[in-house]
């Protein structure tokens, strides 16, 4: 480091360590140093746009950086990364006046738009009108509402508001990724993240499905009085007692079809769970990866027929379970979505009998030992050719599956008898 130079904490991880948390990612910002400069210190940079340094602990070092907006969307940016930018220039980029905090190396704090008291405040401001210039912005607001439990102050609500036409150009993928950071965070609400993109009447632009919920009543009397579709999906989502973002996704979407009964079903939703192809739409909107379509699908088919396990024959239950079991991560899954499908209705009702029932059916399905099923049909068919003076049968492909088929009825129908 030298005279003209100087390193600043930023970002992140400044407004984590000021809510007591622990920064997951530490970023700086290198004022006052040239491009070659930077490379003698750091190394070569990464980035097309502008260069990003590592310093020895892997972290982050970027140049302080002007920004000009120059075309639309998440990227239409001329970037400026001069020895001549401070950092005061550097923090006005930034979108919230919580992210626009700096720390020297002496512990000084460097706060031009007064994010240390919205902090204290637990309000989200935009540092400014350029706020405005990066739609993708709009989904980092929600995220945060969502995982910070804060609210937005009235004119970083207007102003995300406006930039409705812009949110197009924004590629599926960095909206996933928002909604994907805000499933990864246990103990919050995630449904904000969708509440918020409600309020600020950006909801359809990327989530027409869920859209569709919000005049579409949850369904009849007793079993739905929380009033919409889209407020019992969110219910739902809440209830998901875990950060795994695919069991969310999967409370995000079991209810769908509900937003394309038609009018003159209502409030009954006949068949509602048969709807995947609009779990595939959202799918590919968002990019997300196959396995969020395949329990997202799987949550749709089969919640409904989860709720009614204990009532269903042997033969359903031992097919069911072969559907939700494969892999069985996705059995796990189903049973949280389910319990959570419970709670998340007015009024509410915890039922944890549901799931031990489907993973008592699932492990009496499981006990049967295919090897152990063709020994025992081979010892038998022994035995009666010994009797009977014949050649014994050959054991076929056919028989092999019908035979395994009965003893699982035999393991579940056991089952069925002790509850």
């Amino acid at each position: 480091m030298t005279n003209e130079t100087k390193l600043y904490r930023v970002g992140g991880a400044v407004r984590d360590m000021l809510l007591g948390r622990i920064p997951k990612d530490v970023d700086y910002v290198l004022v006052g140093a040239t491009y070659e400069q930077a490379q003698v210190m750091y190394g070569e940079p990464v980035g097309a746009t502008f260069p990003v340094f590592f310093d020895a602990d892997g972290n982050e070092v970027a140049l302080a950086r002007k920004e000009t907006k120059t075309g639309t969307g998440h990227t239409g940016f001329v970037c400026d990364f001069g020895p001549d930018v401070m950092i005061e220039q550097d923090l006005a980029r930034r979108d919230f006046t919580i992210n626009a905090i700096a720390v020297d190396s002496e512990g000084k704090y460097i706060d031009p738009f007064g994010g240390i008291n919205d902090l204290k405040a637990k309000v989200l401001r935009a540092v400014g009108p350029a706020f405005a210039e990066d739609p993708l912005r709009v989904y980092r607001l929600a995220r945060f509402a969502a995982t910070l439990e804060f609210s937005m102050v009235y004119e970083t609500a207007a102003l995300a508001s406006s930039l409705g036409q812009e949110l197009g150009s924004l590629s599926g993928e960095r909206v996933a990724a928002e909604m994907i950071k805000t499933f990864f965070k246990y103990g919050i609400r995630p449904s904000v993240f969708f509440r918020t993109l409600l309020d600020l009447g950006v909801l359809h632009i990327h989530f027409p499905e869920l859209q569709r919920l919000v005049d579409v009543p949850a369904g009849p009397d007793p079993y739905h009085q929380e009033g919409s579709a889209f407020e019992h999906t969110m219910l739902v989502l809440d209830e998901i007692q875990c950060s795994d973002p695919v069991s969310r996704f999967g409370a995000l979407v079991h209810d769908l079809g509900k937003g394309v009964t038609p009018k003159s079903e209502l409030p009954k939703h006949y068949g509602h769970d048969s709807r995947v192809e609009l779990v595939d739409a959202l799918c590919d909107r968002l990019k997300l990866p196959a396995e969020y379509l395949c329990f997202g699908r799987l949550a749709m088919r089969q919640h409904m027929k989860a709720h009614e396990v204990k009532t269903m024959s042997v033969k359903k239950l031992v097919k069911f379970v072969h559907e939700i079991s494969r892999p069985t991560t996705d059995m796990y899954r189903l049973i949280e979505v389910v319990e959570a499908d419970g709670r998340g209705r007015k009024p509410g009702r915890e039922d944890k009998t549901t799931g031990e029932y489907i993973l008592k059916v699932y492990e009496a399905v499981k006990s049967v030992r295919p090897v152990e099923v063709i020994q025992d049909a081979e010892k038998s068919r022994a035995e009666r050719a010994v009797r009977t003076g014949t050649k014994p049968e050959k054991l076929l492909g056919r028989h092999i599956g019908e035979l395994i088929y009965r003893a699982e009825i035999a393991a579940v129908s056991r089952i069925m008898e002790a509850t």
